[in-house]
């Protein structure tokens, strides 16, 4: 018997239709490459006319990125825009641009986003909803959100007082070398505030943020050397802490550094070298400091 055997009609056309297919996909491809590379294109030329001080250029450029749908220059457009580089001011397009790269989850977009929602700037103030940015970007690792959030936290402002989420954040902060995260890791030691009292810890994160030039933790450990907390008890060695932060205009730490020359601790006593950092404190409203200058006989500053 003879068959007649019809081949289906898709069958012949099957490898063209494939090959079509590759070639649209690849064809595809190439477009957004080309899209991505003019993105980050217009991009890196605006960010380089930046540098050179061609801001309106630079804002243009940076524009064309960031209406192209380019997250990091969205980012960057919402900064110029905060900052009035190469065009006006405008806080509410600054927020709007800050907006839609945090949506894409830029960190840096979504902390500064928080901080205008904090401040009321470009958008309304709105405590929570600055918290919820913050959050956000610090789950990313964004020191500065961390230490926003935690503050936050630590005051109960826009969510719940957790004295153990701030602590957390700020040793989080910290553990990434930022001074004033580890200056309050060594507050929360120091005071127990989240997590137990531990002087020796206080001590440590004190000593981390001071080297780095922090002035309240330049305080903070002469403060635990002077009353051997944490460390052995030595007010020489306190003394070079207190004089780093007195020299930098702290107030408490030049009226100790006052009480320290006029008693002789860690140094040898000073009439002449009491009076001027006593002064020095009193100058700047230290009532102690003004009633120790009337004892020694030494007219205080008015203020």
């Amino acid at each position: 018997m003879k068959r007649n055997v019809t081949a289906p009609a898709t069958m012949a056309a099957l490898p063209f239709s494939r090959l079509y297919q590759g070639v649209f996909f690849a064809l595809m491809l190439l477009c957004m490459a080309a899209a991505g590379m003019a993105k980050a294109g217009n991009l890196e030329d605006g960010m380089a006319a930046y540098e050179k001080g061609e801001h309106a250029k630079a804002f243009a450029l940076i524009k064309k990125s960031a209406e192209a749908g380019d997250a990091a220059g969205q980012t960057e457009l919402a900064y110029f825009y905060a900052n009035g580089i190469g065009t006006k001011t405008n806080e509410k397009m600054a927020a709007k641009w800050y907006k839609k790269a945090a949506d894409k989850g830029v960190e840096r977009a979504q902390y500064s986003l928080g901080l205008m929602a904090y401040e009321g700037r470009g958008v309304k103030q709105d405590y929570a909803e600055a918290a919820g940015w913050y959050d956000l970007a610090a789950e990313q690792n964004d020191v500065d959100a961390q230490l926003a959030l935690a503050m936050m936290v630590m005051e109960g402002k826009g969510v719940d007082k957790e004295p153990s989420r701030a602590s957390r954040l700020f040793v989080k902060a910290a553990r990434q070398n930022n001074r004033v995260g580890q200056y309050y890791a060594g507050w929360c030691s120091e005071q127990g505030f989240g997590s137990r009292k531990d002087y020796s810890n206080a001590s440590g994160w004190y000593r981390l943020s001071a080297q780095q030039g922090y002035v309240p933790a330049m305080s903070a450990l002469g403060a635990l050397y002077f009353a051997g907390r944490g460390v052995i008890q030595d007010y020489a060695e306190g003394m070079k802490w207190y004089s780093q932060a007195a020299q930098r205009g702290d107030m408490t730490s030049q009226a100790v550094v006052g009480l320290a020359y006029e008693k002789g601790l860690g140094v040898t006593p000073d009439r002449d070298e009491a009076i001027k950092w006593y002064t020095k404190a009193a100058e700047q409203g230290d009532e102690d400091a003004k009633n120790i200058l009337d004892d020694l006989g030494k007219k205080p500053v008015a203020k």
